[in-house]
């Protein structure tokens, strides 16, 4: 009788621990981003000469860069025009055609008129759901993407593996690239001294800041995402509205 009990107890036991083990679920990643949105950068440094010493004249040319006709004190636009949330591109790792994201958008170009006036061109970027699938350097001559599907520290850690050796990852406290290169790494040329650039993202996977660096920190490109004043201006209100209900409460208690 007794062992009878223990065997029950047993099974009883086995059962509510296989209910606690946690199950194990693939990341769904999405784009982060939605139609309409607009993202706005600022370059509050940019040292040209000195960039095209380190990477060549018309390095930012290359690839429809986010950096053409970038200068001091000028903006960069993007809005979103679609999200493919199912596209399909090929991958140069497992040399198939595998599940990826896309989003669609217009660019204005650099430009110190806040106007903005007509867009400059469209464009398109696109990352594989697996970020095993990725390239190891991510594009030349950003270093590191612009965006990132979210949860993005999920993403930045799993494709941390396939990333080059000069790159390091923080998907958990800053959600943070790095990236070192040494003299002649990108093509046995340049870049020609020392360079490090820190890319740092918000929770939607949008780049908020890019500093590139050279030999005791100093600065040759400072772009940040500027803070959407729409979102912002009824926030401000809010707290100064609610601020002002808390001193009225207090006040009519001291009465």
């Amino acid at each position: 009788m007794k062992n009878k009990h223990m065997l029950l107890i047993l099974i009883i036991c086995t059962f509510i621990g296989l209910g606690l083990i946690p199950r194990v679920r693939a990341i769904e990643y999405s784009a982060g981003v939605k139609e309409g949105d607009e993202l706005i950068w600022i370059c509050s440094i940019y040292q040209k000469e000195k960039m095209e010493q380190l990477f060549g004249n018309d390095w930012d040319e290359i690839n429809a860069s986010v950096f053409k006709d970038m200068e001091e004190g000028a903006k960069m636009k993007w809005r979103i025009t679609e999200i493919i949330e199912n596209a399909i591109l090929y991958s140069n790792k497992t040399k198939n055609n595998e599940s990826a994201l896309s989003i669609k958008f217009d660019i204005w170009n650099w430009t110190k008129n806040v106007d903005w006036g007509s867009k400059d061109s469209q464009d398109q970027r696109s990352l594989f759901k697996n970020p095993l699938n990725n390239l190891d350097d991510l594009i030349y001559p950003n270093f590191a993407p612009f965006w990132l599907p979210v949860p993005i520290g999920e993403y930045m850690k799993a494709m941390e593996p396939v990333l080059s050796s000069g790159y390091t990852v923080d998907g958990r406290v800053l959600l943070a690239i790095t990236i070192e290169l040494n003299i002649g790494d990108l093509d046995g040329t340049y870049p020609t001294e020392y360079v490090k650039v820190l890319a740092l993202y918000n929770d939607k996977g949008i780049i908020r800041s890019y500093k590139l660096y050279i030999t005791d920190h100093f600065v040759m490109v400072d772009i940040s995402l500027e803070s959407n004043p729409i979102l912002e201006i009824p926030l401000i209100i809010l707290l100064v509205v609610l601020s002002y209900i808390g001193l009225a409460i207090v006040l009519s208690k001291i009465k």
